[in-house]
């Protein structure tokens, strides 16, 4: 086994190490899991410099585990024994705060490419096959953009790992941990909150080229009208149900009817209901412009109003209407028609029941969802089943020890290139030019060699593999799913929530009928079937 660091250019051996990894949540109201760490010894010897070292790149190689990397964050040095180096996972440098999204249409893999390139970084990055296709329509957003990642993750039944140093979007559950490596376990149930329903919100994307966007969903009588004064500025913020990309610039007309929708205008009457022809509300230096604002879902409106226009009693009018006179009564209605270009929505609420009795709490709303990449009706209720669990009392969380996390093999060790590997690597060559070619070397220098060749494979990854991996657990008779996984070189202490899924159930009762099944388990309650798992004892 060898374990071998690189901070910046260098190279060191490394005494110890412990790498601590989350994974991204799977529930949409649900936030939680670190960037991860990296922490490890290196032997203090004459010429280091350490305190130099802090914000560089650093190589964690294990020949048994994989690799990973990171970026110095802390250094504790004193003057005798090892050098303690505190690193954070490159991950923590997604953790950008003020990130501008656009709204965005195309793949999966497109849009995972365009979010990880607001973070200014040369990332590698892989979607798994399964999932590079897959169609989406996203809004812009901005704000942190590691939440927003997590978000989409979320949306889209995915997990973000760092694998092999590369950024890695894959689907949910398509890893086991080897069943026969476990060490130790304990398992906690219960201590969640208890509500009757939990209620998420979708947003039914569509994509949009220069339809209209203001006033949402059309034009009637409650849309303001906005006024100004002669000579004043005023600015306003529209709210839209779009998130866009651009605008077209509203063009002043002399007539706009309530039922106009394709075209970007407005008028505008004086004090006295008369409207204002155009050219002379420009000659007198009234104008109207709006932006984008960086939210993509609200635009900010500025108005100068004319000055010295005199109405038809020859005084000057004082005060300005975007707006036109539905009748002869003094009633005006709103004429501001804006286009624009991006992604509209229409948000719906959804509510999931829990199937609590109502003895058992007061709380009719555990959590409201609001996740904007939930897109569709049944992502929302996708969701909500989701945290439904957690409010209906089936939390569920096992804490355990593991020699490895490895799909593949039933060792632990790296899997190396076949024979068949070396006889391509040689082929037309005798074994005696093969011999003079590694001259000096030993057979484990050639190993180490070949093992370079095929380090990255995801099949030598614990790195990365470990944290959102699924668990069989004996005695609960379920899967669990680590959130939090932390690393040495002799073993994996992990952290995994409950991860019993239906097509688990589904699978486990075939070709039960409900109503057998129901049979079978009669007298329990539907938290205590739970509990049971995949057990009929």
């Amino acid at each position: 086994m060898g374990i071998r660091i690189r901070i910046g250019d260098n190279a060191y051996e490394a005494s110890a190490y412990s790498v601590q990894e989350d994974s991204t949540p799977t529930k949409s109201d649900d936030s939680t899991g670190s960037v991860g760490a990296l922490t490890f010894s290196i032997p203090k010897t004459p010429g280091l410099h350490p305190w130099m070292w802090e914000g560089l790149n650093v190589t964690l190689a294990d020949t048994r585990r994989g690799s990973t990397i990171g970026f110095v964050s802390g250094v504790t040095e004193n003057d005798h024994g090892d050098i303690q180096v505190t690193c954070q996972s490159r991950l923590g440098k997604l953790n950008i705060y003020g990130a501008q999204a656009q709204p965005f249409q195309g793949t999966l893999r497109d849009a995972f490419a365009y979010y990880l390139s607001l973070a200014n970084q040369d990332y590698a990055l892989l979607v798994d096959p399964q999932i590079v296709d897959r169609p989406v329509i996203f809004q812009g957003w901005t704000g942190e953009l590691g939440f927003y990642l997590k978000q989409m993750a979320a949306a889209q039944d995915c997990e973000i790992a760092l694998v092999s140093n590369i950024l890695l979007l894959r689907p949910l559950g398509t890893r086991e941990a080897v069943q026969h490596k476990g060490i130790a376990r304990s398992r906690t149930y219960g201590g969640s909150q208890l509500a009757r329903s939990v209620e998420v919100y979708y947003y039914n994307n569509r994509p949009i080229t220069e339809q209209l966007v203001y006033p949402p969903g059309g034009w009637s009588d409650e849309v303001e009208v906005i006024s100004v004064g002669a000579g004043q500025e005023i600015e306003r913020t529209l709210e839209l149900s779009a998130s866009v990309t651009s605008v077209v610039q509203p063009v002043m007309q002399t007539f706009v009817g309530p039922d106009v929708s394709d075209a970007s205008v407005y008028t505008v009457v004086g004090d006295d209901g008369l409207p204002i022809p155009p050219q002379q509300w420009a000659d007198q230096g009234g104008w109207l412009r709006v932006t984008v604002d960086p939210s993509t879902n609200t635009l900010t409106l500025k108005v100068r109003g004319a000055n010295r226009i005199a109405n038809k009693d020859r005084t000057i009018i004082a005060n300005y209407s975007i707006a036109l006179g539905s009748d002869t009564s003094g009633n005006r209605y709103s004429t501001l028609r804006i286009l624009g270009t991006g992604v509209a929505y229409n948000k719906e609420l959804v509510t999931v029941r829990t199937c609590v009795d109502d003895s058992l709490t007061g709380t009719e709303v555990g959590i409201t969802i609001d996740n904007p990449f939930l897109s569709t009706q049944d992502q929302a209720y996708s969701a909500g089943v989701k945290s439904a669990r957690l409010y209906a009392g089936h939390k569920m969380v096992i804490n355990g020890q593991l020699t490895t996390i490895n799909q593949l093999g039933d060792n632990g060790s790296a899997v190396y290139p076949k024979y068949s590997f070396d006889q391509a690597q040689h082929q037309g060559k005798t074994y005696a030019q093969v011999r003079t070619v590694n001259l000096g070397k030993t057979y484990y220098d050639i190993e180490q060699a070949y093992y370079a060749v095929v380090r990255s494979d995801f099949d030598n990854q614990v790195f990365g593999n470990a944290n959102g991996v699924r668990v069989w657990d004996n005695i609960s008779s379920r899967y669990y799913r680590v959130r939090t996984a932390t690393t040495d070189p002799a073993t994996v202490d992990f952290e995994a929530e409950d991860d019993l899924t239906n097509d688990d159930v589904q699978a486990f009762t075939e070709p039960l009928t409900y109503a057998l099944d129901k049979l079978r388990y009669d007298g329990l309650t539907y938290t205590h079937r739970d509990r049971m798992g995949l057990s009929n004892v």
